[in-house]
């Protein structure tokens, strides 16, 4: 087999506008499984919403979870890399956010407390709200965001309007001057709005993929990777094949090797029946 590990992106490119992946995925994944590759989920989502595809699949799935922040071995549930939030920067990460009356949702890692979100008591914003109360049993609202467990942070975000969020990402960049964050803005969503993360520098995707890669002594050149969005676009710029969905962002499609059909056509699943099977 010339290409041994699968980086496959989950919203936009292999689920379907309505969040579904298709029988035609389903079969080329079990497939790919089935003949000796290993695939990595590559989201930002987190990991609890990614456990029903998995066993949609029923296969073993390692899932890089939150931008690559941390991957977990599903479904056993075992952890395999993570990388939190550096406790230095969280404080001053929200009075940035404060000064440009922005409130954030917090992503932690407390899958067996079932704690995966915490937000302000007092957060308005009508995205926030609306994410919340879908994942309303794993929330905790606090009254001063400070007072969240900092040695358990993965992951910042704040949805809002672009403009609202570009003067708050360039406060953060020049904060983080030591390289020691990694801070993107997601455009490519299903809401009409942008959302801007904040993780640690070693929450990215590709560099979850590049340490799987490495544990099973795989080259980069042997990795094929799909996605569509601004944080999937090192996974194809590394990869040896990057492939982007045809709905993807513009830089994504500039970053690909090759561009496949929107994530409604298949487009995902025809190239993993091209490259593996």
């Amino acid at each position: 087999m010339k290409y041994k590990l699968l980086a496959l992106d989950l919203d936009g490119t292999l689920l379907t506008d309505d969040k579904r992946i298709s029988d035609r995925g389903t079969e080329a994944l079990q497939a790919t499984i089935d003949a000796g590759a290993i695939v990595v989920f590559c989201t930002g989502r987190r990991y609890r919403t990614v456990i029903p595809m998995v066993e949609q699949i029923d296969r073993h799935i390692l899932v890089a979870y939150n931008n690559g922040a941390a991957v977990r071995e599903c479904p056993l549930h075992r952890t395999v890399i993570k990388n939190l939030f550096p406790e230095r920067y969280f404080v001053p990460v929200i009075d940035i956010l404060a000064e440009f009356d922005l409130s954030p949702v917090i992503h932690i890692d407390a899958f067996d407390e079932s704690i995966d979100l915490i937000c302000a008591t007092g957060d308005t914003n009508a995205y926030h709200r609306a994410y919340v109360s879908r994942n309303a049993e794993c929330l905790r609202e606090l009254d001063d965001l400070r007072t969240a467990p900092a040695d358990r942070i993965v992951q910042f975000i704040v949805m809002e309007p672009l403009d609202k969020l570009r003067p708050a990402q360039e406060a953060l960049l020049e904060l983080s001057n030591d390289h020691a964050l990694n801070i993107h803005i997601v455009k490519n969503l299903n809401i009409p709005v942008s959302a801007l993360e904040v993780l640690d520098s070693k929450g990215e995707k590709w560099y979850a993929v590049a340490r799987i890669a490495d544990r099973y002594g795989i080259k980069p050149e042997e990795v094929v990777a799909i996605g569509d969005d601004i944080s999937d676009r090192n996974l194809l710029l590394n990869a040896g094949v990057g492939i982007a969905v045809e709905n993807a962002l513009d830089e994504v499609k500039a970053a690909a090797d090759l561009l496949v059909p929107t994530n409604n056509e298949d487009g995902a699943s025809i190239a993993i029946e091209r490259f593996f099977l």
